[in-house]
């Protein structure tokens, strides 16, 4: 039923993420409970972070598919443009991270964590392979595939800006994500940009 590139690349995106949560755990950052006993009332522990699980169920999946069905034809050229725009990417979003008010498993006091150095590479990866199914794919990917990536990519961003944290409001978490344009504003871009694309691309 699965290739055995998918795997490969599947079980490589998971074990990034479980690295990153034991990174989390020795920094004291793994769970809600484990946030609270090294001192922090409020904050973002990795168990609590949207996202995260949305690397699982989402990034890592979609990633291992795109590989097995279009990475034979990513040329050398392309894939080495597509991990360098996808380090620069991935860079970028992680700067953004800098000035969060309260303590993450990702970023503690202006500065990226072990979890958030690792969480770096992971994203640079996943950057690249889409850049490269969206712009270095020939022939074209399927149709079918690229709206479900669009949709997929829209509800990662919308859980990993914290909609959801928002909406269930736990004790632990101090943030106002529905009232945020940080929010808002990277759903709204990756909408655009992935369906306007995916739109051009197909229709």
């Amino acid at each position: 039923m699965f290739s055995a590139t998918f795997l490969k690349v599947f079980a490589a995106g998971e074990a990034l993420v479980v690295l990153q949560a034991l990174f989390s755990w020795f920094d004291g950052m793994l769970t809600p409970t484990q946030m609270r006993a090294s001192g922090y009332d409020k904050g973002l522990p990795f168990l609590g972070h949207g996202g995260m699980w949305s690397d699982v169920v989402i990034v890592s999946p979609l990633i291992a598919a795109a590989v097995a069905l279009y990475g034979a034809t990513w040329s050398p050229d392309h894939i080495v443009v597509a991990v360098f725009v996808g380090l620069v990417c991935s860079i970028l979003m992680h700067l953004t991270y800098l000035g969060a008010k309260y303590p993450e498993a990702h970023v503690q006091f202006g500065e990226l964590t072990t979890a958030g150095m690792v969480h770096v590479f992971y994203m640079a990866v996943a950057f690249a392979v889409l850049f490269l199914l969206y712009f270095g794919t020939v022939p074209l990917p399927a149709s079918w595939f690229l709206w479900m990536t669009s949709v997929l990519l829209v509800i990662h961003i919308a859980v990993g800006t914290h909609v959801v944290l928002g909406i269930v409001k736990p004790t632990w978490y101090a943030g106002d994500p529905l009232h945020s344009w940080g929010t808002w504003i990277p759903i709204a871009a990756a909408a655009v940009s992935t369906f306007g694309w995916t739109a051009h691309l197909v229709l």
